[in-house]
């Protein structure tokens, strides 16, 4: 009985993730997809197995209805390994959980589309078939939990805003090869010359002073630590008493180093005397707003 319950349950699971409204051929490969509202529909890959260049359309029409494409959906092409290159719409505004999941062909290039909102949940995990640099949309919004988890060909993510360092979140890169690791704090690539601070790799292991450096070093290049993570990166650090910033950061995302009651003392650099007005810690704001 209890065998025959789990079937069911995950034969539910699976059809309410297959399932799609009609099919439809666009640059030689056929995609299934799904009825969103009366003019939007989700995409993914159909049983003819998409091969080659993946341009996902921008529209396409059903029952003499025209349905914009604005999701991929959730597995929508997981392990789809005949996939040389993904072209993304401007109208799509979601790329869901694992939409893109264990793409392991070698040199698999992609470029997300300008007004995209919102990367789910491992929406690339495991990709490590995708190469170089990730431009990441002014449009983004949310990257969700290890976004891009082991994709170890990313060599960094370009990021086109500020603002989705206040919305990212702290695992979204873990395992890419943008990430550096450096006296227990792990940093980000995010061009030839700039990396930010993501998070600890053991918050316990910090004790007394925080130090940023000014720099990392990756691929034989120097990095200069510009931007701090906010999302709580560095919150609740308990045995952190004092925090000394790199001498080149310009911008520190909100509620980075929220809730660090024991914080007595912050070493400002000359780029960055308003580091208060970013609201990147609590508790201890009113007694650092006038410090040299």
């Amino acid at each position: 009985m209890k065998k025959t319950l789990i079937l069911a349950v995950l034969l539910t699971f699976f059809t309410s993730i297959f399932a799609f409204d009609f099919e439809y051929e666009y640059e030689n490969n056929t995609l299934a997809y799904t009825i969103l509202t009366d003019s939007t529909v989700s995409v993914a890959a159909s049983a003819n197995k998409p091969t080659g260049a993946l341009i996902i359309p921008d529209s396409v029409e059903y029952n003499e209805l025209k349905y914009a494409v604005t999701e991929v959906a959730e597995y929508g092409f997981d392990g789809e390994l005949d996939i040389t290159s993904i072209n993304l719409p401007v109208t799509i505004r979601t790329i869901h959980r694992r939409a893109f999941s264990n793409l392991t062909q070698n040199n698999l290039n992609i470029t997300l589309n300008e007004g995209l909102e919102v990367i789910g949940s491992g929406a690339f995990r495991n990709s490590i078939g995708i190469v170089g640099a990730i431009m990441i949309p002014y449009s983004v919004s949310n990257i969700g939990d290890f976004a891009f988890d082991n994709c170890t060909g990313i060599s960094m993510f370009l990021f086109q805003g500020d603002a989705i360092l206040d919305v990212c979140n702290l695992s979204a890169f873990d395992g890419t090869g943008a990430m550096v690791l450096k006296d227990n704090i792990y940093y980000l690539a995010i061009s030839d010359s700039e990396a930010i601070a993501i998070k600890p790799e053991d918050e316990d292991a910090i004790v007394g002073e925080l130090k940023f450096p000014d720099t990392i070093i990756k691929d034989a290049k120097t990095l200069k630590i510009t931007s701090i993570l906010g999302n709580y990166s560095f919150d609740k650090l308990s045995h952190m008493t004092a925090l000394i910033l790199p001498k080149y950061l310009r911008r520190i995302g909100k509620n980075a180093f929220r809730d660090n009651l024991l914080l007595e003392n912050i070493a400002f650099n000359e780029i960055y005397q308003t580091y208060v007005e970013a609201q990147a810690y609590t508790q201890t704001d009113e007694q650092f707003k006038n410090d040299d």
